[in-house]
């Protein structure tokens, strides 16, 4: 065979081959990495509709999977050379993969820049846990945003009353039994959220005890009267302790239980509680019993009550007669 045959043959075997690839569709160019493409401005309102497009010059016609990337989790999102989705914030990073039977490519992570107002606004307090009424305490508002916060205001809560504490991220204050609830509301061009309301425990000793007397009203001399102190603290109450005093005003104790019954009521003893936990206490207000004397009109076979009904109703008829 000569050397111009030789050629000849060689370019018949070429052809050969490259129309069979061409039929096959074995010509691979699939090591070109895919783009991707957005319809949309590189800057989207969180629920805005885009659209992004995969792009690929691979050989045969690729077929193609999207991912979203959040954290170190990937999901598969869509299988389509466009990918039409409602952007969310939570979910910014895609990239798309081109796959024939040449092998597959994946393309470089895209990310879409999504603006929202603040979401998961919430409130810090140090020192945390429990603290001494009057402790000057640290509250951080911390809120998740696209463009970040730009302003943060605070307030205090009691029962349904709000009231404007100050503006910053950070705020120091001095926190007491009627300053110890907040919230803060942080916000941005795009709108506003507020906080969970943050209550400090604030621990204080027991303030104003106050004394309630049943039956209420005058009582019949020699009757029982039944006491009961009250006071709010925090930690609670853990020890009262009853006093009487006479005319010298030398207490006595008389009792170590909120409620004290008195076995007969007696008239000029000065009575009152002293309230206490582990961080102090205090005392009520001292307090004379109403005692209502039985006349000598009344039968001896009717007790004292009865006595003390019958005499308030003379009274009342001595009144008005």
């Amino acid at each position: 065979m000569t050397g111009l045959e030789r050629l000849i043959f060689f370019a018949w075997l070429l052809q050969g081959t490259l129309f069979q690839d061409a039929v096959d569709g074995t010509n691979c160019t699939a090591s070109h990495k895919p783009t991707v493409s957005v319809q949309a401005s590189s800057t989207v309102r969180e629920g805005q509709n885009i659209a992004l497009t995969c792009n690929s010059d691979a050989k045969p016609l690729p077929t193609f999977t999207w991912y979203t990337v959040r954290r170190s989790l990937v999901g598969i999102v869509g299988s389509s050379r466009e990918l039409k989705i409602t952007i969310m914030a939570d979910d910014t990073k895609f990239y798309c993969e081109a796959n024939n039977t040449c092998g597959s490519q994946k393309s470089g992570v895209t990310q879409i820049n999504v603006l929202y107002a603040p979401k998961t606004t919430s409130v810090s307090v140090s020192p945390s846990g429990s603290v001494m009424e009057g402790t000057l305490v640290t509250l951080s508002c911390s809120s998740n945003a696209n463009p970040p916060v730009n302003n943060f205001t605070w307030y205090t809560v009691k029962g349904e009353q709000k009231t404007r504490l100050g503006v910053g991220k950070e705020i120091k204050i001095y926190v007491s039994m009627e300053v110890r609830q907040f919230y803060c509301e942080a916000m941005n061009d795009l709108g506003e959220k507020k906080s969970p309301h943050t209550e400090v425990d604030v621990l204080y000793l027991p303030r104003d005890p106050v004394v309630s007397v049943s039956p209420s009203g005058p009582v019949p001399e020699g009757s029982p009267v039944n006491l009961t102190c009250r006071s709010d603290a925090n930690p609670p109450v853990t020890n009262y302790i009853w006093y009487s005093e006479d005319e010298s005003h030398a207490p006595s104790e008389i009792g170590s239980e909120q409620n004290l019954m008195l076995a007969s009521a007696n008239e000029g003893k000065n009575y009152y509680c002293q309230a206490a936990n582990q961080y102090g206490s205090d005392r009520s207000k001292g307090f004379l019993l109403n005692i209502i004397y039985i006349g000598n009109h009344c039968p001896d076979s009717l007790g004292n009550f009865l006595c003390f009904l019958m005499n308030h109703w003379t009274t009342l008829n001595s009144h008005h007669g």
